[in-house]
């Protein structure tokens, strides 16, 4: 909730989450409008939705991908004495996961939502690219927003419209891509997230206009230190940052300097659980002693962070050490049931 308060502070309207436990989390830690970015299904998990919801000054949002879900949701809700849960359509715009068929299915779902009142109320539609985000030209990100994501959200919205539904939210756009959701006119909500920290995949995706590689306007602050344990003979160094210690699911994690500079041409290889092996791209010698910090920037930010209990955040370096400000817990991690 720390980090989701700076941002608030900041200027953000609200916060999304992807799964329940971690919008539990973000209003009791007082950040009350949280859209969730996920369908929540079953009994059990929809009771603790409706739970949530009662919180005083929580505004809540939810979506949806099926009739089976949105009549569970109805019922628990007028159980629980909840009315005007907010219920976002969750259209499938290219990501080929969750979400319905622009068009059609759209409607008949909200003819459902409709027919739940006053426990549901319609309240726009989520239509978010992820994997749009790792693209790295800009021109294709650029491409599948106009040419796939922007068609697909104008048929909904006229499906809706024909029926007397107005979309009071169209959110979507993540941090590689958000600027071509707004450029489309169509959005007034964007969710990205991963600027907050950015990781090294992030930093693959080409810029302009040099159209070189690079984290762009969001710098990189997130960092894993490891230590130095082992010195090979045959030129390679061995750290205490295995699998256990950063998420290699996007890739390695980028060698920093303590200066914050890549190193780029020290590559770090998996290990196993509990080790990293840093190697030279060249010939060069790697200048590493038993006991040095080397500092790691992780291939994906959200589930490196889902690994650890703190973030220690540091904002100044007096004497050549890193000046501790603030140590906040990762309050929302593990699986988020």
């Amino acid at each position: 909730p720390a980090i989701g308060q700076m941002q608030i502070k900041a200027g953000a309207c609200g916060l999304c989450a992807a799964k329940l436990l971690e919008a539990e989390v973000l209003v009791e830690g007082g950040c009350y409008d949280v859209c969730i970015t996920n369908e929540i299904v079953g009994k059990a998990n929809l009771q603790r939705l409706a739970r949530l919801a009662k919180i005083n000054g929580a505004s809540i949002s939810v979506c949806v991908d099926s009739v089976e879900n949105v009549k569970q949701m109805a019922n628990i809700m007028r159980e629980n004495h909840v009315k005007g849960l907010k219920v976002l359509i969750e259209v499938n715009v290219g990501q080929n996961r969750c979400g319905v068929e622009p068009g059609k299915a759209v409607t008949e779902l909200g003819k459902a939502i409709m027919n739940q009142s006053p426990w549901l109320e319609f309240h726009g539609l989520h239509a978010y690219h992820g994997s749009n985000q790792h693209v790295r030209r800009p021109a294709d990100r650029k491409k599948t927003i106009d040419e796939l994501v922007s068609p697909s959200v104008k048929e909904s919205v006229a499906g809706l419209e024909a029926i007397g539904l107005k979309c009071n939210v169209i959110t979507g756009g993540g941090t590689g891509s958000y600027p071509f959701e707004i450029k489309s006119g169509l959005y007034n909500e964007i969710q990205p997230g991963s600027y907050i920290f950015m990781d090294a995949d992030y930093s693959k995706n080409l810029q302009e206009p040099d159209m070189k590689p690079g984290p762009g306007i969001f710098q990189p602050s997130l960092f894993v230190l490891g230590t130095v344990v082992s010195i090979s003979s045959k030129g390679w160094a061995v750290i205490d940052a295995g699998t256990k210690a950063i998420s290699l699911d996007s890739g390695p994690p980028r060698i920093y300097s303590h200066e914050l500079k890549p190193q780029d041409s020290v590559e770090y290889t998996s290990g196993g659980d509990e080790h990293g092996i840093l190697k030279s791209r060249d010939s060069t010698r790697l200048e590493y002693q038993v006991g040095d910090i080397v500092f790691l920037q992780p291939g994906h930010c959200d589930p490196t962070v889902n690994l650890y209990d703190y973030f220690t955040i540091v904002d100044s370096r007096e004497g050549g050490a890193w000046k501790v400000h603030e140590v906040v817990q990762v309050a929302a991690r593990g699986p988020g049931l």
